[in-house]
């Protein structure tokens, strides 16, 4: 699945690591799926084309000391088509910080997707 972080991920990032912003930035995040398979892009700020599903809560785990994981369910309540998804910082609106698409895949009402989104970051030697 092709991922990109967000402009607003990335801003979150510093000032997670700035202390006069800390406070702010959300810490609990929300999986969302949808239709398009419009290409990523940093500057996107939410899904192209979302599914009526409500979003899903994520467990977050930290597989090394580099990489964070959000992993979510999400089952249709209808039939849908899913190519995109996204996690944000809030279970309505609020800011996407991360959007992946994938191959198509066309679910029947109570059919589910189990994400794992990854973000890793490295240095520029890698």
């Amino acid at each position: 699945m092709a991922i990109v972080w967000s402009d607003v991920g990335q801003a979150q990032c510093v000032d997670l690591l700035d202390p006069a912003t800390r406070g702010a930035v959300s810490t609990t995040y929300y999986g969302e799926w949808g239709s398009s398979a419009t290409a990523p892009a940093v500057t996107q700020t939410a899904l192209v084309s979302a599914n009526a599903e409500a979003r899903s809560a994520t467990t977050n785990t930290q597989p090394a000391a580099n990489k964070v994981l959000y992993s979510y369910t999400i089952t249709a309540t209808g039939t849908r088509t899913v190519q995109e998804t996204g996690v944000f910082d809030a279970s309505t609106v609020g800011n996407m910080i991360l959007r992946g698409t994938h191959g198509s895949l066309t679910l029947e009402s109570g059919s589910s997707v189990a994400y794992a989104v990854g973000l890793t970051l490295k240095d520029s030697s890698e």
